[in-house]
């Protein structure tokens, strides 16, 4: 959210490359790895798109595979993801909101 600098649910290229070359890829890496979920060639990613990069850059950082090309199962995965980040964001609120007041006060 916070890369998301115009909030229109679109991350950039430039930006998500950012993101995923914090994770231990080169820059380079990540910048194949963005090419490679980009999947509709806007240059800018949707959150299933950013979900599956974020995967694909875990197995390149871990050495277990390259940046190209998608997997068709990834990319059919894609397709599945109907609940964008925002959504996500505020079940994960609610989830440790009701896990905190679930759990009993220390003595």
């Amino acid at each position: 959210r916070r890369s998301d600098a115009d909030n229109d649910a679109l991350l950039s290229a430039a930006d998500a490359a950012e993101v995923f070359s914090r994770a231990g890829v080169s820059p380079e890496a990540a910048a194949q790895v963005v090419d490679t979920v980009d999947v509709y060639c806007r240059g800018r990613l949707a959150f299933p798109e950013f979900a599956v990069g974020v995967h694909l850059v875990s197995l390149v950082a871990a050495g277990l595979r390259s940046t190209a090309p998608l997997p068709p199962e990834l990319e059919s995965f894609m397709g599945t993801i109907s609940v964008s980040a925002d959504e996500l964001a505020m079940q994960g609120r609610s989830r440790s909101a009701s896990a905190s007041r679930s759990r009993p006060s220390s003595p």
